[in-house]
């Protein structure tokens, strides 16, 4: 597989969980900035910004199975770019029984551009069963308080800086446009995705965090 284009100017960001047995629960967001690009000491720094702003503003939404274990912030720009990455261990702290590991608030990110799969989204790992009003749907109390969290959230990264360096925006980056299918050793076939040759960037204009329960049904480690 190729290596993916570089991006300029853009942040990639991961944040990775632990959700009860799993280990690997993850999100990723990326932040376009202006200035001097950031070292990796600078981008250390500024994963442990990212990192308190989560503990600060999303620890009371997430149930006490929910830890968020490091952040990791690289500059997509080249290659050689700068590279951070911060330790943490923020637990939930909303106590009562769990929703099963798959349960997800889905954020929405809204771009001005229409592409196969709809939008961007963003599967933050929050909630316990007493913030569920059926089966379905989150309770609306409930989703108020994830916006006013991922609000002050975004507000507190957005505000981080480096010696020379801002940030302007949240984006959306696509590395890859349509499938390429291509046969095995066994004689099937398999879509891949096919690689852009120059990344295509987006300015996200507005999020929504939805009502219905998402779900990331690999967090459930396929125990079923």
């Amino acid at each position: 597989m190729p290596a993916l284009p570089n991006v300029p100017q853009v942040i990639k960001n991961v944040l990775r969980f632990t959700v009860s047995e799993d280990g690997a629960a993850l999100i990723r967001f990326f932040l376009k900035y202006s200035g001097t690009a950031p070292s990796n000491a600078q981008l250390a720094t500024f994963a442990a910004g990212i990192g308190a702003a989560y503990a600060a503003n999303m620890t009371p939404l997430a149930g006490e199975g929910v830890i968020l274990n490091d952040v990791q912030s690289t500059d997509l720009t080249s290659s050689t770019s700068g590279e951070g990455f911060s330790t943490e261990d923020a637990a939930g702290t909303r106590s009562g029984d769990p929703c099963p590991a798959s349960a997800c608030v889905l954020e929405s990110l809204e771009i001005l551009r229409r592409y196969r799969g709809g939008h961007p989204r963003i599967y933050w790992p929050l909630g316990i069963a007493g913030d569920l009003v059926n089966y379905q749907e989150w309770e609306s109390s409930f989703l108020t308080s994830v916006a006013s969290g991922l609000n002050a959230f975004y507000a507190a990264v957005e505000a981080l800086t480096w010696t020379g360096g801002s940030i302007v925006s949240p984006v959306n980056v696509s590395f890859y446009e349509g499938f390429t299918n291509r046969t095995g050793p066994t004689g099937r076939e398999k879509a891949v995705a096919t690689p852009r040759s120059t990344a295509l960037v987006d300015d996200i204009v507005s999020s929504l965090i939805r009502a219905g329960v998402a779900q990331q049904r690999r967090r459930l480690l396929g125990l079923a």
